[in-house]
């Protein structure tokens, strides 16, 4: 026959599997708010004279976000984007003209959770060029550069529900 304090012992380790486990077995849904400030680092070069519209724009998380004290976007997660336009610097002096937007984020849950953040650079013309007239034909505009690395605040689009471990911090 068992002592007592041995059946007890086994009880108790028995109850916190069987806790640990149940607590697992059941993950738990938590919002993300529409608005949510996600900062984005491009992890790529983007430049008006090779890059065109629909082209792909990659960056990463570079905070971690939480709702209360859960993670439910990992710093460095990916954001995906797309260039919006995209024309080369041109004759005359005209600059050339790169926009894009982030679209969506991975959140932890492997879930997209859509973005609003938008960058559009250039489309000027240099006022040598018009000053120079005939001869501003043979000015050259500058294409517009963004270099990897670059920072740009993005927002939740929408509030988000994410899908979270029990218990995951």
């Amino acid at each position: 026959m068992m002592r007592p304090s041995l059946l007890a012992a086994l009880l108790v380790v028995f109850g916190i599997a069987l806790g640990a486990h149940a607590q697992q077995a059941h993950p738990k849904t938590v919002k993300v708010q529409d608005g949510t400030i996600v900062h984005v680092i491009l992890t790529q070069d983007l430049n008006s004279k090779k890059d065109q519209e629909n082209d792909p724009v990659h960056g990463k998380v570079a905070k971690a976000i939480k709702v209360g004290d859960v993670v439910v976007i990992a710093k460095g997660a990916a954001v995906i984007g797309h260039i919006t336009k995209a024309h080369k610097g041109g004759r005359w002096g005209h600059s050339g003209t790169l926009a894009y937007t982030l679209d969506y984020v991975k959140a932890i849950d492997g879930s997209n959770v859509r973005l609003k953040a938008s960058y559009a650079g250039g489309g000027q013309q240099s006022r040598g060029a018009l000053i120079m007239g005939l001869s501003g034909a043979f000015v050259h505009g500058k294409n517009v550069d963004v270099p990897k690395g670059t920072s740009i605040n993005a927002y939740v689009d929408g509030d988000h529900e994410v899908t979270v471990p029990a218990g995951g911090h």
